[in-house]
């Protein structure tokens, strides 16, 4: 599987209504870099009750207000810094996973992108 077709960091959406099973949600790039990124993208999981093997379906690319992780040069790498509430920016929150669950509503995906 290539990051460009699938994403990066699976997010499996859940869905309460059964409208849509079987959806995985993935940033289409978690931000190893300083380039602003605007995919994400999603695919279902086909065959989950068998027989034989599950599989994939088709990616679908979702854009989405472009994002960036900036560069930091104390660790000389593109790294989100959360501020603490006195200032101090001791809390590295690395890059632009889904920290959240994703779930979806009549076909729909409800989830928030933050830096974990």
């Amino acid at each position: 599987m290539s990051f460009s077709q699938r994403g990066q960091i699976f997010q499996p959406a859940t869905c309460t209504d059964g409208v849509v099973v079987g959806k995985v949600l993935a940033a289409g790039d978690i931000g190893n870099d300083s380039s602003f990124h605007s995919n994400l993208v999603t695919f279902t999981v086909q065959n989950v009750a068998g027989p034989g093997a599950a599989t994939l379906g088709a990616s679908t690319f979702i854009t989405v207000t472009p994002y960036m992780v900036p560069y930091n040069a104390d660790l000389g790498a593109p790294i989100f810094t959360a501020l603490q509430p006195d200032g101090t920016t001791t809390l590295q929150a690395n890059e632009a996973r889904f920290c959240a669950k994703a779930y979806t509503v009549a076909a729909s995906f409800m989830v928030c992108i933050t830096p974990c």
